[in-house]
This record gives C-alpha cells, structure tokens and sequence, in this order.
C-alpha cells in the first residue's frame, strides 16, 4: 500500500510512479513528470543531493539498505484534507545507522571547493527502527505545528518521514502552483488517455 502525506493532504489512488536512482536518470524523470503533471496530483520528493554541485561517486551498496532514489513521486487521482491528531509519544526508536561528522566535514568541503559561494545545508539520513508504526510518529510531529515543512511516505518497501524547517525547492516555471502541493486538474480525456498509458 502506498500512502503520501505532504502538507495539508493525503494523497490517494496512485496511478503512476517515477523514480530516478542515478542523476543521468534526472532530466528523463522531471521530463516525465512535465507530461504527467495535467493528469492528476502529483507529489513526491526529490533528494536533497540530487542536484549537488559535487559529482557523484560510485558507491559500494550496503546490502542491508535499498538505495533512496534521488527522485520519487507518484501520479495520484485524488486527495483530501489530513486530519492530525495529537498523540502521546510512542516512539522509542533503535539506532541502525546514525550521523557521520567526517562524512559532513568531506561533503561540505567538496560542495565549498566547487562552489564557494554556496548556501550551504547538510542533511544526512538518520535510520532507526521502532515498533511504532510510521504514519504515527509522522503524526505526533506534525500536529505540534512547529514544522512548516513536512512530509510522509510509505509504500511496500519504505517509510520516509521529512520534517523541514526550509524549504530546498521551489517552483519557478508560470503556472506551476505552489511548491508544496501542485494541484493540476486534467480534461477527463487526458485522464481516459493515460489510463489506457498505462
């Protein structure tokens, strides 16, 4: 099952899903989004290094973690208010792979030494494991109303839980909406054309 919570909505019935698991991947995946974006929400999110000015380097996969691809979004047919309800803490989570200090003092400056004028945010990824189910630790966050930016996602293989006080992206093309949540309403034609697509 996948579920999308991104802002104030939930999003339902994914239709389709893009992905881009190297950056050689990226101009195809935001091509292909370009074409989805009249046939219903679209919502996603795009990893903070996809766009770093450092290039890229192979990396030997740890077997015990799938690659985050550096974009996922998925096409949805409907959404509708989230409904947050504060909950007492739950969360007791297990440390499985923790923050790197060296792995932030190379990235920082490998992103100074190629721009040094940069406006610079490291982020790393935190993995724990808990009991608690994801959607509730999601929950008992974003009902505080402390995090402007925030976002869940689950599907058959992960959870990802993004609590931002900054906003990395946003949308500069004219009619694109807020960077957030894109609401694009279709012709039902569009709609019959890329079910019969897929």
């Amino acid at each position: 099952m996948l579920t999308l919570i991104f802002g104030d909505y939930v999003y339902e019935t994914p239709i389709f899903m893009v992905k881009a698991l190297t950056r050689k991947e990226l101009p195809e995946a935001f091509e292909q989004m370009e074409k989805l974006r009249r046939s219903g929400y679209l919502a996603g999110f795009v990893r903070w290094d996809a766009v770093s000015p450092v290039p890229e380097q192979p990396v030997q996969p740890d077997p015990r973690f799938e690659q985050t691809p550096y974009v996922n979004f998925v096409l949805f047919r409907h959404r509708r208010p989230v409904d947050l309800k504060r909950r007492p803490p739950c969360f007791c989570p297990e440390l499985v792979k923790g923050l790197d200090r060296a792995w932030f003092a190379r990235k920082r400056s490998a992103v100074l030494e190629a721009d040094p004028g940069a406006d610079l945010v490291l982020s790393e990824e935190l993995q724990l494991e808990t009991a608690c189910e994801g959607r509730l630790i999601y929950e008992g966050f974003a009902a505080g109303g402390d995090v402007p930016y925030r976002g869940f996602f689950k599907d058959a293989f992960e959870e990802v839980i993004c609590l931002s006080g900054r906003r990395f992206l946003e949308a500069t093309k004219e009619g694109a909406g807020k960077p957030e949540i894109i609401r694009i309403d279709a012709p039902e034609a569009d709609r019959d054309y890329l079910a019969q697509a897929l």
